[in-house]
């Protein structure tokens, strides 16, 4: 066994693990989000480039909750719980790919998300300008849901304007993975069931493989910050 081999002479080549192409382990993406740079002062400007009103409360409900974009463009007024001490955008539908109104594809996507009152301020001041009788706010003029190709289009206006490229190429899907990423960032969630059950996914695996280990900081941190600056004097 090993006490008859010399260590310095084992050949490494016959000890090594060889893949063909084709089964090569795929690379991960481990790119991350810079939030010195893209930070919420970063995400506020390149929403007001958008031209349209509602566009501009779509992806402000998108950046601020996590919702889809599907979810974003189904509320309703029956969604918003305005006179609650925490105003609460509540999740019950979604538009579809034959752009209907359809329900969460699972119970995980039934779920209240809370919203700032300076949101809250702007989609009453929005409501108020649509006929009463208009249930679903984000309407076109010919009573259809706001199609999405058309906020892509007007995200990518925005984006080009100001001479950025979005550090995630996710389109519109881009303000929900941002905010996840920044709530983790900010280590507002640390467990990624709390974090699932907030963004109505059940793939816990994901949820923390991409968001709790890549952006959120340990509950130890600051005891191993101090661990570092006892025991590692260089000056």
């Amino acid at each position: 066994g090993m006490s008859e081999t010399d260590p310095f002479k084992v050949n490494v080549f016959k000890t090594a693990t060889f893949f063909k192409k084709e089964d090569k382990p795929k690379r991960k993406n481990t790119s991350k989000i810079n939030f010195e740079e893209w930070n919420f002062d970063r995400i506020h400007t390149i929403i007001s480039k958008i031209p349209s009103k509602a566009y501009q409360l779509m992806f402000k409900l998108m950046a601020e909750t996590s919702c889809r974009p599907s979810e974003a463009r189904a509320a309703q007024r029956k969604n918003f719980h305005f006179k609650r001490n925490i105003p609460v955008f509540e999740v019950t539908n979604s538009v579809d790919y034959e752009k209907e109104l359809a329900p969460p594809k699972t119970e995980a996507g039934y779920r209240e998300l809370e919203i700032s009152a300076s949101l809250k301020d702007q989609l009453i001041d929005y409501m108020n300008t649509l006929p009463e009788d208009q249930q679903c706010i984000f309407l076109n003029s010919k009573a259809k849901f706001y199609d999405l190709k058309n906020m892509i289009t007007c995200l990518d206006k925005a984006v080009k304007s100001l001479n950025l490229t979005l550090p995630v190429a996710k389109k519109t899907y881009f303000f929900r993975h941002w905010n996840v990423s920044y709530w983790c960032y900010h280590n507002k969630y640390t467990n990624p069931s709390d974090l699932a059950m907030h963004m109505g996914d059940l793939d816990l695996k994901f949820i923390n493989t991409t968001y709790i280990k890549k952006y959120s900081s340990s509950k130890e941190s600051v005891k191993y910050s101090e661990h570092q600056n006892n025991y590692y004097k260089w000056n």
